[in-house]
């Protein structure tokens, strides 16, 4: 489900990478959605069987758009392609219709009550192989890894960990019973220029802002009440998330996405 909530908080993001995960975990919830409020629209009587159209799945249809239309850019993007490529299968079927209504007066002129003629109907037939195979392609590329590492269009996504769910919400507090049971040693960040040091304890996650509430607190006008958190994973790992800063977070000059967390390496 955090997959498919990502591409919602990427709501018009058309820059970047997804990776299949996101892709199609949002592919996956986004056919259960539809299907739940379709089975709605048939029981409080809002579908329309003529029109074969529910208003509750038209609204939520609607909604999902633009996020689906963006997250398949940025999944053709994981694979080093432009994400114009989305538009394959619709150019196809315009392209193919208008040469159709072109040159179909040509191969024996208005339909009569024999039906099209041989010829009109290789051209049909090649239309909709076409079509196919225009579909076909965009699966694949759907389905494809993505490129290892940066390419042109960003960072690799699968370096960037989807959050989960943390019920921990109370001012960070190593709990000794915490400590105990992980075999972990808690990591330290040490800030430059004076600037002090973080411990973080294994499964916790601190918050670090200008707030009295922060975890840690830092009284600069550039920092936002509640900043950035840094969590240490279970596999040993930093990960740093910037909570919606009006400032912006950065790791080696690159501005991190607000609420995804990214690797810190040493």
């Amino acid at each position: 489900m955090n997959w498919y909530l990502e591409v919602l908080k990427k709501y018009a993001v058309f820059s970047g990478r997804a990776r299949r995960k996101e892709y199609w975990f949002f592919v996956l919830f986004n056919a259960i959605i539809a299907i739940v409020l379709s089975v709605i629209d048939v029981l409080v009587g809002t579908y329309n069987p003529v029109t074969q159209t529910g208003v509750l799945n038209t609204v939520y249809s609607v909604g999902v758009f633009i996020p689906s239309i963006a997250v398949t850019v940025r999944r053709l993007h994981d694979t080093d392609r432009s994400g114009w490529w989305i538009m394959l299968p619709t150019g196809v079927a315009i392209g193919g219709a208008v040469v159709l209504a072109i040159l179909m007066p040509s191969f024996g002129g208005e339909y009569n009550s024999e039906g099209p003629s041989q010829a009109e109907l290789v051209f049909i037939g090649l239309y909709v192989i076409a079509l196919f195979a225009s579909v076909i392609t965009l699966f694949v590329f759907m389905v494809m890894d993505g490129t290892p590492g940066p390419n042109r269009f960003g960072e690799d996504p699968k370096q960037q960990i989807i959050p989960q769910q943390n019920n921990n919400h109370s001012p960070y507090k190593a709990e000794e019973k915490t400590v105990q049971q992980s075999s972990m040693q808690p990591v330290v960040i040490t800030g430059e220029g004076g600037l002090g040091s973080i411990k973080i304890y294994p499964g916790r996650k601190i918050t670090v802002g200008r707030s009295q509430s922060a975890d840690v607190h830092i009284d600069n006008k550039f920092v936002s009440s509640k900043h950035v958190s840094l969590h240490l994973n279970d596999n040993g790992t930093v990960t740093v998330t910037d909570l919606g800063s009006s400032n912006g977070t950065y790791i080696q000059g690159k501005k991190l996405d607000s609420h995804i967390p990214y690797v810190l390496h040493p």
